[in-house]
């Protein structure tokens, strides 16, 4: 510039300019992109020592600075070098932050997990005590020669657990209708283990409907209908026919009250009923139901009978 300015070339001056600013506007280009290079490679190395994976990422900022650096005057190294200090802290911060994040995720799913197991080992004491109360009330009865209830037997015992599970069927289907679905395509990705292991709470056995290695895309129809199929599994378990009448009323009833909560703002459309992959829909309820209806006295349809020879004498 100076050789330039003793000469009076003025134009060449203001060429040399805008190659500085040129290479200053590269400069921060590069900056921003290493920026977010960083990011991903302290997520690939999350394993690794905070330390070492400062020193790699500040090795490769300075290889690739040293790289792309062309021969300048010296007021782009000195932005150089405050940029690799100024890289080194927030590589530290952007750790510090994501290993206290790991730290409260980690506290959190422990709780969960604790709690979970402390109400596993409630239930299953409540069910002993159930059982040891059974148990000493039959001996009773049997020292006393008294006839044995058909409420103490065990097949009223088995018909309790599974109204028990009805009903949490239905609770979990009021709670699952209650979500608010942005669009149809949504899905959520589960593995065939979990599957199976919310079939067996539902139905209260062991039994593999889904393939374990495989990932099953689900959506909201999905999963209400796993949950009508559990609720007809349950419901073929039980020996009293009043309390399947009886559920089948109130499980028409909820789907009715659903079904019209849900639409109340839109255009009637016809209801689709869930196929079940064991034989079983909402026609079978209703087939249930019309079977378990009293049959008309022949009175009536007797009367029936004779209106029209009424009618005809009326005329």
């Amino acid at each position: 510039k100076k050789r330039f300015r003793e000469k009076g070339r003025v134009i060449e001056i203001s060429a040399i300019r805008k190659k500085q600013r040129a290479l200053l506007l590269k400069l921060e280009r590069e900056r921003a992109q290493l920026q977010r290079q960083m990011r991903p490679q302290a997520m690939s190395t999350a394993r690794k020592s905070p330390s070492h994976r400062i020193r790699v990422v500040e090795k490769t900022i300075s290889n690739v600075v040293s790289l792309r650096r062309s021969p300048g005057p010296t007021e782009n190294r000195g932005a150089v070098k405050g940029y690799e200090i100024e890289a080194g802290t927030t590589v530290e911060k952007l750790l510090d932050q994501r290993e206290k994040e790991l730290q409260k995720r980690r506290e959190h799913v422990e709780f969960l997990f604790q709690w979970h197991q402390r109400l596993e080992r409630e239930e299953s004491e409540v069910r002993e005590m159930e059982k040891k109360l059974l148990n000493c009330n039959l001996e009773r009865m049997s020292e006393k020669n008294l006839p044995s209830l058909p409420a103490l037997t065990e097949k009223a015992i088995e018909d309790d657990e599974a109204i028990r599970r009805v009903e949490d069927i239905d609770k979990s289907l009021q709670i699952l209708n209650d979500i608010v679905q942005e669009s149809e395509e949504d899905f959520v990705e589960v593995r065939g283990g979990k599957l199976n292991n919310l079939w067996k709470k539902l139905i209260g056995r062991e039994e593999e409907k889904f393939l374990i290695g495989n990932v099953y895309k689900m959506t909201k129809e999905d999963f209400s209908q796993l949950y009508e199929e559990a609720k007809v599994r349950v419901i073929k378990e039980f020996h009293d026919e009043k309390q399947i009448r009886q559920l089948l009323e109130e499980s028409v009833a909820s789907v009715t009250r659903e079904s019209i909560s849900q639409h109340s703002t839109e255009e009637e459309k016809p209801l689709k009923s869930a196929e079940v992959t064991e034989g079983y829909s909402t026609d079978d309820f209703e087939t249930v139901a019309e079977s378990e209806k009293p049959e008309r006295p022949p009175e009536e349809s007797s009367d029936r009978e004779k209106s029209p020879d009424l009618e005809e004498s009326t005329q």
